[in-house]
């Protein structure tokens, strides 16, 4: 998947994710903004985009695809959850993989959360973590 995706905030009412991928010259070009807290997956039968927020204890999977060169959102469906809250199975069934990504907070010391991408599962380290981005 060639995008960028950068997300910036001080706190979930002012979170932004910006996308950006590397135009034909190797520019970055600006495919977008979406204006909540994300994580990032694709969807591994078309390599398409998929941002996963959650609202209101339900997670919601946004597909998305470049056009024009700007990113659109084209479909979104909440995901159903298992009796544990996760969501990491109805993705399986998707054959959409969340990918690797590192989300960090300073709150008097910076937190980051690493993502595996095979489970799904959260760990945590002190510091900004960032050997797991490729």
């Amino acid at each position: 998947m060639p995008e960028l995706l950068l997300e910036y905030g001080t706190c979930d009412e002012d979170i932004k994710t910006f996308i950006y991928t590397c135009d034909t010259g190797g520019k970055l070009q600006l495919l977008g903004e979406v204006e909540k807290r994300t994580f990032f997956a694709y969807d591994k039968d078309n390599g398409e985009l998929v941002l996963l927020n959650n609202k209101d204890n339900k997670v919601y999977a946004g597909r998305y695809k470049v056009k024009d060169g700007l990113l659109n959102e084209y479909e979104s469906s909440e995901l159903p959850l298992d009796e544990e809250g996760n969501y990491y199975d109805s993705l399986k069934k998707m054959n959409v993989i969340q990918l690797a990504s590192v989300h960090a907070y300073n709150d008097g010391g910076t937190k980051s959360y690493i993502i595996d991408p095979e489970s799904g599962l959260f760990e945590g380290k002190d510091g900004l973590y960032l050997d797991n981005i490729g």
